[in-house]
Order: C-alpha cells, then structure tokens, then sequence
C-alpha cells in the first residue's frame, strides 16, 4: 500500500465512522466544545490548559426504547445502549500532578454515569478528578449509564493538564471510543473523538498511540507512512505499561515492555497490528502471561510510543471482534511526541518537544 492509498485509507475509515450512525449530531465535527485550549492561570503559576472532546454517549439510545413497534410490551431485544472509553495519557517525561480530567455534560445539567476503571473500582458520578501521572503514562475509564434506565444524550469529557514550556500545548491529552451495543454485546456502531488541538495530521518522529493490549477479542492497527520518496524509514514501537504510581519516573524505562521494529520503503506504508507484530516477542507474551518484570499486566493501560529515523505519518485503527465474529473497525487518533534520551530529559526535568508541529 503506497503513501497515497494509505491516507484515502485513513480518510474512509473516518468518513464510515462519522457518517454511517444516522444522529443529529456528526462526531466529526464540534469535537472541541469548550475550546483547546482555554487558557487559565493556576496558583502555583503554571498555565493550565482545558481540551473538551464532546459527542461522548452512555444509556440507552433513545431511538430505540425498549417497546415493540405498536409501544405495547417490552422487547428487551431492541434494546441498544452506549458506552464510552476514555483514554488519557501524558506525553511528558515528567510526572504531572493535579486534577488531569474531569467529566463534564454537554448541556448544563449535570449527567450520571457509571464508570469502571480497569482496576475493577466502580461508582456513578459526573465529575472525576485525579492526583497526576506518571511520565508517559495512560489511564482509561469505561462510562456506562448510571441506572438501567437512563436515557443516552451527548456529553463531553474535559482534560485539565499543564500546558507544556515548549509547544504550549497540553502535557495531558485523551481520546473517547464510543460505541453503540446491542442485547447480545455486539458492536453496532462506533467513533473515536479526540480534541483537534492535540492531534496532528503532520509527519513527525516519534508519536503516542492509547491502546488496550491483551484484552480477549481487541487488538489496534498502527498505519505507519513514509512520504520521503528516497529514504529508508526504520520505525520502533515501544509498548509502554501506562498504569503506575508517579513516583516511578526515575526507574520510567523499566515499563517498556516489549519493542519491535519495522521498515517502511520509501513513498509506502505498512499496516500492522500490535498482535501479529509482537506475536513471537517473548516479552510481549510474558505481558499476556502476567510475568513481566515491572509488572505490567493485561487490564492495564498502554501507551504505544513509536519512533522513526525519518519523519512518517501515523494512524491507529481500534479492532473489536464482536460475539458474532463481526469484526467492527474504528479510525483513532496518533498524539506526537518526542524521540529524546529519556532518562536525561527526565532528570533534568524538561518536556517534551512536540515531533510534527
């Protein structure tokens, strides 16, 4: 697949994501209500910047209520629901602390949902705060309705995060998968939404990519293209193990779990999953086992940090294998980062320098 099909690729991958769901909202378009970034002065003096990603969804969808066609009897068959994902990771290679994401309705009344976090602690809420994250870090909380009954209606979930010395953008950025679910946990329809600010469309160096690894029937597609029409890219994909205490930035390279290494000619692409890239990797079959030696686990957040020689373009691709064997394919988001020695930038306390911008 050449660099020209790749990117007609990417591009129909979001116009069936954003257009085939039949709502009066386009998840393609509005994504940033509330703006990024909105600029505000902390006290501590740091400027602290808030990114919204709107079109979130939990409940039932109201389009199909549980009722037969003539409203006479409950068919709980009809019944589809929302849920939405949010991932978050910081791209800085220092620990953050402070209130990193908070969620927030799209109206002005407050909106309940479950959410569940994949330490396995649950509660109902419509607003969530956090203590900070480590360097390179993910997190990922599943919202889902709050009762049985509560009735689907847009949100949006806003991000806090310190705004980065270099590219005065913020060192916190996130992604929400969302996704429409029938009665049998099959996949009807889904979208992913990030905050446009902290998405590039431009080749880079190195880029973060949020991701469930491990997880039964789930895997991602990296895209990885090479506009140079003369150069040789040599490409590293890191797996980060992204769920850890902020207190272990100094020993931070320890969480890379398992690497690997791809070549894309010149004026190409390639298309890989993570799967098929690290299938005979020993460390990233100890990381399903459980046996790593930082402890990184399945149901722990992953951020995949890949790097290149040359500038390329990165796209990410959500798979889910529904109970049907349908296989649902949802268009993501590739955040940029920088190809630095960590452990120097990290004792020195610098940021990151944005790869792309």
């Amino acid at each position: 697949m050449n660099f020209r099909t790749a990117v007609l690729a990417l591009a129909a991958f979001a116009v069936t994501a954003g257009l085939a769901f039949g709502q009066i909202w386009n998840p393609l378009v509005a994504n940033t209500s509330g703006g990024c970034p909105a600029v505000m002065t902390q006290s501590n003096g740091l400027v602290a910047l808030q990114c919204t990603m709107a079109n979130a969804m939990v409940g039932i969808d109201p389009s199909t209520p549980p009722v037969d066609a003539n409203g006479a009897s409950t068919d709980p068959s009809k019944i589809l629901t929302w849920k939405t994902t949010f991932r978050y990771f910081n791209r800085d290679i220092v620990a953050h602390t402070g209130t990193y994401e908070t969620f927030l309705p799209d109206g002005s009344a407050p909106y309940w949902a479950t959410y569940t976090f994949p330490s396995g602690s649950i509660g109902a809420t419509y607003g969530q705060e956090g203590g900070g994250m480590a360097p390179l870090g993910s997190g990922r909380a599943i919202f889902t309705g709050a009762t049985p009954t509560t009735i689907a209606s847009p949100f949006a979930v806003t991000l806090l995060a310190a705004q980065s010395t270099v590219d005065q953008l913020p060192d916190l950025v996130g992604e929400t998968l969302v996704q429409q679910v029938d009665t049998n946990g099959n996949i009807r329809q889904s979208y992913a939404v990030a905050d446009r600010a902290t998405v590039t469309n431009a080749s880079g160096t190195a880029f973060g990519v949020q991701m469930d690894v491990g997880y039964p029937n789930q895997d991602t597609a990296l895209i990885i293209s090479n506009p140079d029409p003369s150069a040789l890219a040599t490409v590293t994909v890191a797996l980060w193990n992204g769920a850890n205490d902020t207190a272990d930035y100094a020993v931070r390279q320890k969480e890379v779990y398992a690497t690997a290494t791809i070549s894309v000619a010149p004026g190409t692409s390639v298309s890989k999953t993570v799967s098929d890239l690290f299938s005979i990797d020993s460390n990233y079959q100890s990381f399903l086992a459980g046996t790593t030696p930082s402890g990184a686990t399945p149901g722990t957040g992953t951020l995949a940090v890949i790097t290149s020689d040359v500038p390329v373009g990165v796209g990410a691709v959500h798979i889910d294998i529904n109970p049907d064997r349908s296989v649902v394919r949802t268009m993501g988001y590739a955040f940029p980062l920088i190809p630095t020695n960590q452990a120097t930038a990290a004792a020195q306390g610098s940021s990151l320098v944005i790869g792309g911008r």
